[in-house]
């Protein structure tokens, strides 16, 4: 009788879950349906009952902050997920699409018109998010910045480089608030969504314009989501209980008004949370925090690179546990588990210098990466394993050995391949010995046999280096199954019969496919394109000719491609194409040197280098920082100038020389110095090195000798003032007189 109860249970909560579909339109019909999706997120969400899922057609979904209170059962959760994790886009920005003209009398400030709110921009030329400029009158004084006149319906930009914006690379947010806050949900998943642009009209509010804020929450997912130049990406506070964050990509989302937040951020009195397998780069605050009475906290697997604080577990409490997390080139410290409660425990982590560790026994690597060189296996994949040679082996996130196996046109096929010290020679090796589960590093160079192979994965096959460094003569896959093939370049790539099969930043003059299935490819470029008979296949964010075949093919994906490498044109944050862009190094002009006043000990210089600045230096909060020095002037009573003086400034600089003697003539010259300095809170010139800041120049540039003399006695100008009983001007005029003799003589 049991039995039968319970499987008539069973059979009751399948017959009520629902499959149910949205798309992003901009009306109000449809009944959730496959053949008449919604089109309104916000009605989508309010109709969802326990045991539903709802998928989100491809598009870009932009709607004020939405609020969802679903709750669903334990046994019935609600789901929530995008069909395609990269088409299916939460997002509060709106593209620039009219001219950028300057703006007469500022050299790098433009403007265009933009008739809709404007909250906050975006630059993703240069994935930043820009920082509001003071005014509009020295707006040129200040690089990646914007200001906004709603009256007249302007936008104005400086951007991190002082040009016109490129096409498509501005974005601005339009709707102030998160993107998604969730209330009172129970047992609730969401997964397979991106997010970009979230923010709040004021700065010092940005905490309350997180991608996803949590309140009040039982049993909460969110996995496999990317989350883009938002202000904060994931917000868990106000006593949820329950919640996991799992697999999801962080990049650039930054609480820039609010330096407490970070970019996964758990609080406020949040019970029983974890944190697992997220990539967490390139922020300009916390990368992973627990704070404010979160209690029962688990990091594991985590990957947190170039923040200011990476992990910090700051004013937690109950269990506690650090698990395989690796955090590296954080600037402040890269872990800290000291300022919560105790105990903690630390397992298997790899941290780098400055960390502070409780628990710190010999399962964990902490590294001082000036002096240590832990023999990572490809850290411009995210591949944090320890090659075969490490003398960390056994230590640290990635303690086994790893089965990553290097391959070089300088190498040696009797090596055993483990080591980038040991590679092998050819691909004929390679194969013979390559098990699935493998992974092969092709060292960069120019690998001029043709290769065919046959494989059956998964496997591997990456290029090491920036910008498709490894060039192969042609490549042929033939049968092949469950292959990863990324950051190369080859002349011909031929496939035949493959399954399974992804490509990413790959580029090739030509890409042939027949009878293929599962195709993946993502972020390539090739200058020529023919399919025939591809089945379930995706072509996204890549460059191939309008006049591309695809002859026979079925159920085909493709999104935000284009016959250009480019920005995207959609209100997606990744690029189009298999290059990453680098800065150009810049040749940069030391103009408008001028003396504006010289004494007998004292003199006064500014001057101006347009082309480079220290935009991304955002930590001027923090007095007791290391300030970034991109110029000085050297001076002294001989050519040589061995005395300097710094110049805080960027774009427009200036210092001021002092103790000079009377009398006395000096030579001087502004210098740009080969390496960028610093100036340290107690005066002293330093080398500045500051994760994440680039250095857009090279070598050392100077102005040409200068020289000039110091007065022999001081004789200050006749000068007329004003002063009235009841005066609070500066005493100039008549119209502003002074209040007192008093004030007079401190002029």
């Amino acid at each position: 009788m049991k039995r039968a109860i319970a499987l008539l249970l069973l059979l009751t909560s399948f017959a009520w879950a629902r499959e149910l579909y949205v798309c992003a339109g901009e009306g109000s019909g449809g009944d959730g349906s496959p053949a008449a999706p919604w089109q309104s997120l916000a009605t989508a969400c309010a109709a969802l009952q326990p045991g539903d899922v709802l998928t989100l057609l491809p598009g870009e979904y932009s709607q004020p902050e939405l609020t969802i209170t679903a709750q669903g059962t334990a046994e019935q959760p609600i789901v929530i997920q995008g069909a395609h994790r990269d088409l299916s886009v939460l997002t509060a920005w709106q593209n620039i699409e009219t001219p950028w003209v300057p703006v007469p009398g500022q050299r790098f400030v433009f403007q265009t018109t933009c008739a809709f709110p404007v909250y906050w921009v975006s630059d993703l030329a240069h994935t930043i998010i820009m920082q509001p400029a003071p005014s509009l009158h020295d707006m040129e004084r200040f690089r990646g910045t914007w200001l906004a006149d709603r009256e007249q319906n302007i936008l104005y930009v400086h951007s991190v480089d002082g040009q016109a914006p490129t096409p498509g690379s501005i974005k601005v947010t339009v709707h102030s608030g998160h993107l998604l806050l969730l209330q009172k949900a129970k047992h609730l998943i969401l997964r397979n969504l991106s997010f970009c642009g979230s923010a709040h009209e004021r700065p010092r509010l940005s905490a309350r314009a997180a991608a996803i804020r949590t309140m009040n929450t039982v049993s909460l997912i969110i996995e496999d989501c990317s989350f883009y130049l938002n202000s904060g990406g994931v917000n868990i506070t106000n006593h949820c209980l329950d919640t996991i964050v799992r697999r999801c990509f962080f990049r650039r989302n930054e609480s820039l008004g609010y330096s407490e937040m970070a970019q996964l951020f758990f609080g406020s009195w949040a019970k029983n949370n974890l944190a697992e397998d997220n990539v967490i780069l390139d922020g300009q605050t916390h990368g992973l925090r627990f704070y404010s009475g979160a209690e029962n906290v688990t990091a594991r697997g985590n990957i947190i690179l170039n923040e200011r604080i990476g992990l910090y577990y700051k004013a937690s409490k109950g269990s506690r546990l650090a698990e395989r997390n690796l955090v590296l080139n954080c600037d402040s410290f890269n872990y800290s588990d000291l300022s919560g409660g105790r105990p903690i425990t630390d397992l298997h982590n790899t941290f780098a210098t400055p960390s502070t560790v409780y628990d710190d026994n010999p399962t964990n690597l902490i590294l001082n990466l000036a002096k240590d060189d832990p023999r990572f296996c490809a850290p411009e994949h995210l591949d944090f394993r320890l090659q075969a040679d490490s003398p960390f082996l056994g230590r640290g996130a990635y303690p086994e050995p790893a089965a990553v196996y290097y391959l070089s046109i300088q190498g040696n096929d009797e090596n055993d391949g483990k080591s980038d010290r040991r590679p092998w020679r050819t691909f004929a090796a390679a194969a013979e010995r390559l098990q699935p589960g493998d992974t092969l590093y092709l060292m960069p160079g120019e690998y001029p046999e043709e290769i065919q192979l046959t494989f059956s994965g998964p496997l591997s096959i990456k290029g090491l280096g920036r910008n498709q460094a490894v060039k192969l003569a042609g490549l042929t896959l033939q049968d092949c199954r469950q292959l990863q093939l990324e950051n190369l370049e080859c002349g011909k790539l031929s496939l035949q019969g493959c399954r399974e099969t992804d490509f990413r930043r790959v580029t090739a003059a030509s890409c042939q496919a027949v009878r293929c299935q599962g195709l993946r490819v993502k972020q390539c470029e090739f200058g020529t394109l023919a399919w025939q008979e591809v089945q379930s296949a995706e072509l996204l964010f890549s460059v191939f000719p309008q006049e591309a075949t695809f002859a026979s093919c079925t159920e085909l994906v493709r999104g935000y491609n284009s016959p250009a490498a480019t920005l995207p044109l959609g209100r997606q944050a990744q690029r189009t194409g298999a290059h990453r862009p680098e800065p150009a190094k810049v040749q940069p002009s030391i103009e408008n040197i001028t003396a504006l006043a010289i004494t007998p000990t004292t003199a006064s210089f500014t001057w101006e280098i347009p082309q480079i600045n220290c935009d991304q230096w955002r930590v001027r909060d923090a007095w007791w920082n290391i300030r970034p020095v991109l110029s000085l002037l050297e001076y002294g009573e001989t050519e040589e100038c061995r005395e300097r003086s710094v110049s805080l400034g960027d774009l427009f600089h200036n210092c001021i020389l002092k103790d000079l003697k009377p009398g006395t003539r000096y030579y001087y010259r502004v210098v740009i110095p080969e390496k960028m300095l610093g100036l340290n809170d107690r005066g002293v010139i330093v080398p500045f090195t500051v994760t994440g800041m680039r250095q857009d120049w090279e070598g050392r540039h100077e102005s040409p000798l200068q020289s000039f003399v110091t007065p022999a006695q001081y004789e200050a100008p006749a000068r007329e003032l004003y002063i009235a009983p009841d005066g609070q001007g500066d005493g100039s005029r008549p119209e502003q007189p002074l209040g007192s003799l008093a004030a007079a003589s401190r002029l």
